[in-house]
């Protein structure tokens, strides 16, 4: 019986690694690789965001930016350096000002 559902494990891992492969292999097949496919993912969910309007501007670009930093796409240093743009930060001044 345990023989039983360790090869039925094998088999349903064997299983899910072909599939896996079989996919990778149609995205290569179309030009596409994974990071590629990961990155329009994560501008289909931006733009829907932005569209859907129930979230700030600011929380839906931080979500977009924690994406891209969980799923690998880009670095930790990446992340950040937009931050020490002066044009960021005169952006993110303005706005305050406007707030307040």
């Amino acid at each position: 019986m345990i023989r039983d559902a360790a090869t039925a494990v094998q088999d349903t891992t064997t299983a899910i690694q072909a599939a896996q492969e079989a996919a990778l292999g149609q995205l290569q097949d179309v030009g596409l690789t994974l990071d590629i496919g990961l990155t329009l993912a994560v501008v289909v969910v931006a733009l829907v965001l932005f569209i859907w309007d129930r979230l700030r501007l600011d929380v839906v670009a931080l979500i977009v930016l924690g994406l891209l930093l969980v799923l690998g796409l880009v670095s930790p240093e990446e992340a950040v350096q937009g931050f020490s743009n002066e044009a960021t930060v005169t952006v993110a001044l303005m706005l305050a000002l406007s707030a307040g």
